[in-house]
């Protein structure tokens, strides 16, 4: 970006040094501040000299080190504290944590709900206040298997139980629509109903 300055007197150049005599008494000077160089466009004796920007004082060069090396500091540990995604779990090591006893939540809506579940699940539907829900739901200290439809809900749902405190918190990888296409059971709320009568 080239920015104008007039000036009178060649050898008053606020701050700036020549790198060779300047033969003009008066003129125009275009100041790049990319490259902290000056060009002299018009002067009465028609020379082009020229003029490089004084390098920063010890005492701002020590300033922008200082603060660019406490906004480092800063920031790095948040990037450090930030939990990667809890890691998705195929069906069949799915079934072998709901044999042991893991917790499960399913985090669809009500009408997905009724169209079938993992027997033991706990339906906390996904954005909704989830993290607070789930807590209530089940034991954040023990371990949680999270699904969805498809996986796509489950994963974000799954990151914020992990980022809520939760201890260990897995994702079944492509929902219940895997789930089923595995062969796996599914309970139909209905069918759960008419059991119970």
């Amino acid at each position: 970006m080239l920015r104008k300055i007039s000036f009178r007197s060649p050898n008053v150049v606020n701050g700036m040094r020549r790198s060779y005599p300047v033969r003009a008494w008066g003129g125009t000077v275009f100041n790049s501040e990319k490259s902290g160089r000056m060009m002299l466009i018009s002067g009465w004796p028609a020379a082009v000299p020229r003029l490089h920007c004084a390098k920063f004082p010890t005492a701002m060069r020590t300033f922008l080190h200082t603060l660019l090396l406490v906004s480092i500091i800063t920031v790095s540990p948040a990037f450090a504290e930030e939990k990667p995604a809890p890691a998705p779990v195929k069906t069949e090591q799915a079934t072998k944590d709901i044999a042991a006893g893991i917790q499960i939540v399913d985090a669809r809506t009500p009408d997905e709900w009724s169209e079938g579940y993992i027997k033991g699940a706990k339906l906390v539907t996904y954005p909704d206040d989830f993290a607070a829900k789930a807590a209530k739901a089940v034991d954040p200290e023990k371990p949680v298997l999270v699904y969805c439809r498809s996986g796509g809900r489950s994963a974000k749902a799954a990151q914020l139980l992990r980022d809520a405190g939760f201890k260990d918190v897995r994702d079944l990888a492509g929902g219940i629509i895997a789930w089923e296409k595995d062969g796996k059971p599914v309970v139909k709320p209905a069918a759960e109903e008419k059991a119970g009568k």
